[in-house]
C-alpha cells in the first residue's frame, strides 16, 4: 500500500529505519554507506569538496551560496585541512595560514572562534552526528569518511589504484586513469594563486596529471585506441604547449592510424615550439619517432614534404658515457704528450621530483645548442650533464660559463636547482675520482 503524508527522511544514524523503510538487510546497507551517490539517493547526507579550479562545496548535491560563509578564514581553514585530509594540523601550522606575520592577535582564540564557524557552516551536512571537523591535543584535522568526498583527494586514490594495476589489468588502469583525469578541471585551488601555501601542491597535482595523462594516452595507443589518446594530449598540451612528450604520444598515435600529414603537422608544431621557446631542437626520442613516420610514409603512397635538414642537431657533440669516457681518455693521453689543458664541467640538479628532471633534460638540449661544436656533452644521468672542453684558456671558460648560464636561467624554472662545478685537467687525479664518484 502506498504510503501517504511527508516523505520520512533519514540519517546516517537511523540504520535500523533504513532497513525497514527500504527493506534492505544490513549487509545492503553497508555497501550503500561506501557509495557518495547511492546515499544522496536515500536522502542521507553528503559533503563534497572541490578544490582543482574554483573553491566550492556541496550539501546533498546543492552547492553552499557565497553568503552562507560568514568567515573567509574559515573558508581557508577548510581548504587547507580538505587537502590535508585525515592528517592531523598543528594549531600552529593552521595559526600561521590564516595570520601570517600577524603577533598582535590570540592566534589560538582566533583559531578556535574560526574552527566554530566552520563547523556551523558544515552543520546541516551532517546533523545529529559528529562534524568532520575534529580537534583534539592542539590539533585539527577533517576525518576521513563515507560522507565526505573531496576531489583532490579522490585524484590521487585512482592515480595511486591505476599504477598498482598496470602490469596485471591493463584495461582497469585506464577506468581509474580516466576517472582521474576527469576530475582534474583546472589546477589545484585556481583562484588562489597568491597564497604561497597552496603553491607546492599546486605543482604537485599538476604534475601527477600531467604523469597520469602522459601513462593513460601511451596505454590507449599500445590499445590502438589512438583518437582518445590523441585527445587527452591535446587536452595536456593546452595546460602546457611545452610539453614535448605530448607530441610524441600524438605522433605515434596519428602515425598508427595513417595519418601521416597529419602526424607532420604536429612535429613540425613541436619543432616551432621547442625553437621560439627554448632554441632547442627537438631531442633524440622525438626525432627517431618521426623518423619512423618518414619510413612508413615512404613504403605507402603518400607523399608529404617535410625538410628534415631544417631540423638538424646543431651546436655540441652528443655523446653517451661510453664514447665520453673514450674521448676524455683521448685528451689526457695528448696531455701527457704536452697537449693543452681542458676542463671538465659537472652540471647537476639538486630536485629530483618528474618536474625538475623534466626540465633538466630541457637545460641538457639548451646547453647543447649553446656550445661549439668541438665541445662534447653528456647526460650522464638523470641529474647529472657533463661537458668537455678543450681549447680554452681561464678567460675563454668564464665567457662559455656565462653563457650557459644566461642561457639555463632565462629558459628554465629550475635553474635554481642546477649547480655547476669545473674540473681542471691541472689537477687530473682529482678529475678522475670525481668521474668515478658519478652513476654509472
Amino acid at each position: 500500500m502506498e504510503r501517504k503524508g511527508k516523505p520520512t527522511r533519514f540519517y546516517a544514524s537511523d540504520s535500523c529505519a533504513i532497513r525497514k523503510e527500504q527493506g534492505l538487510p544490513q549487509s545492503s546497507l553497508s555497501r550503500l554507506r561506501k557509495g557518495g551517490d547511492a546515499m544522496t539517493n536515500l536522502g542521507l547526507p553528503a559533503l563534497k569538496i572541490y578544490l582543482f579550479d574554483s573553491f566550492r562545496v556541496e550539501i546533498n548535491g546543492a552547492e553552499i551560496p557565497t553568503a552562507r560563509w560568514n568567515s573567509k578564514k574559515a573558508v581557508t581553514m577548510l581548504k587547507y585541512l580538505a587537502h590535508k585530509q585525515g592528517k592531523k594540523i598543528p594549531s600552529e601550522v593552521l595559526t600561521e595560514v590564516l595570520w601570517p606575520g600577524e603577533h598582535n592577535i590570540d592566534k589560538s582564540r582566533c583559531l578556535h572562534t574560526t574552527a566554530w564557524c566552520l563547523r556551523k557552516t558544515l552543520a546541516p551536512a551532517i546533523p545529529g552526528r559528529e562534524s568532520v571537523v575534529r580537534s583534539a591535543a592542539g590539533r585539527y584535522w577533517l576525518e576521513a569518511d563515507d560522507d565526505l568526498f573531496v576531489d583532490v583527494k579522490a585524484f590521487e586514490k585512482h592515480v595511486s589504484e591505476a599504477k598498482r594495476l598496470e602490469a596485471a589489468d591493463a584495461q582497469a588502469a585506464l577506468q581509474h586513469y580516466r576517472a582521474a583525469l576527469s576530475l582534474y578541471t583546472n589546477d589545484f585551488l585556481a583562484d588562489d594563486l597568491y597564497e604561497e601555501w597552496t603553491t607546492p601542491s599546486r605543482e604537485y597535482y599538476r604534475e601527477l596529471y600531467f604523469a597520469a595523462a602522459l601513462r593513460a594516452a601511451e596505454l590507449l595507443t599500445n590499445s590502438s585506441a589512438y583518437d582518445e589518446a590523441v585527445q587527452i594530449c591535446r587536452t595536456a598540451l593546452r595546460r602546457d604547449h611545452t610539453r614535448e612528450e605530448f607530441y610524441q604520444v600524438i605522433i605515434k598515435a596519428l602515425s598508427g592510424e595513417h595519418r601521416y600529414a597529419e602526424a607532420v603537422a604536429y612535429y613540425r608544431q613541436c619543432c616551432q615550439m621547442l625553437m621560439r621557446e627554448f632554441q632547442l631542437e627537438p631531442n633524440p626520442y622525438t626525432q627517431a619517432i618521426m623518423s619512423d613516420v618518414r619510413k612508413k610514409m615512404a613504403a605507402s603512397s603518400q607523399v608529404i614534404d617535410l625538410d628534415f635538414k631544417d631540423h638538424e642537431p646543431t651546436g655540441a657533440y652528443a655523446a653517451d658515457q661510453a664514447v665520453f669516457r673514450a674521448i676524455l681518455r683521448l685528451e689526457e693521453r695528448k696531455l701527457e704528450r704536452g697537449g693543452a689543458a681542458f676542463f671538465l664541467v659537472v652540471m647537476s640538479c639538486d630536485h629530483t621530483s618528474n618536474w625538475a628532471l623534466s626540465q633538466f633534460q630541457s637545460a641538457f638540449r639548451l646547453i647543447q645548442r649553446s656550445l661549439r661544436k668541438s665541445d662534447l656533452v653528456c647526460q650522464w644521468s638523470p641529474n647529472v650533464i657533463l661537458i668537455l672542453l678543450s681549447g680554452l684558456d681561464s678567460a675563454g671558460l668564464q665567457v662559455v660559463l656565462q653563457k650557459l648560464k644566461a642561457s639555463v636561467e632565462s629558459k628554465l624554472d629550475v635553474a635554481p636547482h642546477i649547480h655547476c662545478e669545473v674540473l681542471s685537467s691541472q689537477d687530473l687525479d682529482h678529475m678522475k675520482r670525481r668521474l668515478a664518484s658519478f652513476p654509472a
